[in-house]
């Protein structure tokens, strides 16, 4: 689909899900009429055969394909299934427990924009809503100030802070741009930001477009990737990598020196200490790598960093090996 060809939400959309067993929440949905008239590329990611087999039951009859992917291998590998399966010119991404509202005219206004501007990075909701349980529901990310924002702003962002407030969720991108940049297995956590930052990195000159319909409504629940009490080093791992990404695209820009690259790696892992008590050992050995430095690494969270990266290693992004180098 030529860049310019108007956006035809029913004919150019597949909807990408990676799922591990975990399918309760999207067979509600899909019931609910939530995902009909879109087309869905389901991939289990590792799934046990009666998930799988309950999922083919009960999707029968709507446009949903699964793709069984054995052993599991992590979102990135899972998400990476499933764009390269997409045979239509966008494609979106949507967690297997997440629903969007007010989606039709956000795939509308959508349309609009790519029709009317030529220099679309993607195009995204402006809310991300948490629900839950018991929850009441609240706006988790608000992606406003985001309009307008180049892709070169963009990962300037998302370097200096390390968040990225979900953007890739409730997000359209341009299917054929997106699979050269598909992260790598390695990140089983922060595949998004890894990306996201490829995207902006290649695109430095495009705009975020933000529409005023749409809201992705994020499911916070003990089995969510993102559960506080399941993080651990290797999470901080992979998200302190991912920066590590965004990092290689600015230095080589002339935008950052290693040194500040460094020492942005290092608050990353001052506030993932914070916020889970881990981190700062993880962004030491990662800094020390950098710098080609002697590591510490009497620390049990040290030692399990380095550990993940030596058996990891094949895995590891170019962009990575590239700034040890």
């Amino acid at each position: 689909m030529d860049m310019n060809e108007v956006f035809d939400p029913a004919r150019d959309l597949t909807v990408v899900i990676p799922t591990y067993n975990r399918s309760q929440y999207f067979l509600q949905y899909l019931e609910e009429g939530r995902w009909d008239g879109i087309r869905i590329h389901m991939v289990c990611d590792g799934c046990d055969p009666e998930v799988v087999k309950k999922l083919r039951e009960e999707t029968a009859g709507h446009d949903v394909t699964l793709f069984e992917e054995y052993p599991n291998r992590g979102v990135a590998h899972a998400i990476g299934v499933g764009v390269r399966s997409v045979r239509t010119s966008h494609y979106m991404f949507c967690g297997d427990d997440d629903y969007n509202v007010d989606y039709t005219a956000f795939l509308e206004e959508a349309a609009q924009i790519q029709e009317a501007h030529d220099d679309v990075l993607f195009v995204t909701m402006p809310e991300i809503v948490a629900v839950g349980d018991g929850l009441t529901p609240r706006v988790q990310y608000d992606r406003r100030d985001f309009r307008g924002k180049t892709g070169r702003q963009l990962l300037e962002f998302l370097f200096r802070t390390g968040e990225m407030r979900a953007l890739v969720a409730g997000s359209l991108f341009r299917t054929a741009e997106m699979v050269p940049l598909l992260p790598e297995p390695f990140f089983r956590v922060s595949e998004d930001f890894v990306l996201l930052a490829r995207l902006c990195a290649r695109h430095p000159d495009r705009r975020v477009y933000v529409t005023e319909s749409g809201r992705r409504m994020r499911r916070i629940h003990a089995g969510s990737l993102s559960y506080r009490p399941h993080f651990s080093p290797e999470k901080a791992l992979m998200n302190l990598v991912s920066m590590v990404v965004g990092g290689y695209y600015l230095e080589h820009a002339g935008v950052l020196h290693r040194a500040e690259v460094v020492r942005r790696l290092l608050n990353r892992g001052n506030v993932l200490q914070q916020s889970y008590g881990l981190g700062r050992q993880v962004a030491a050995v990662v800094a020390g790598l950098l710098l080609d430095t002697h590591l510490e690494t009497t620390s049990n969270e040290a030692r399990r960093t380095l550990d993940y990266l030596k058996d990891h290693r094949d895995e590891l992004p170019p962009e990575f090996i590239a700034m040890l180098s």
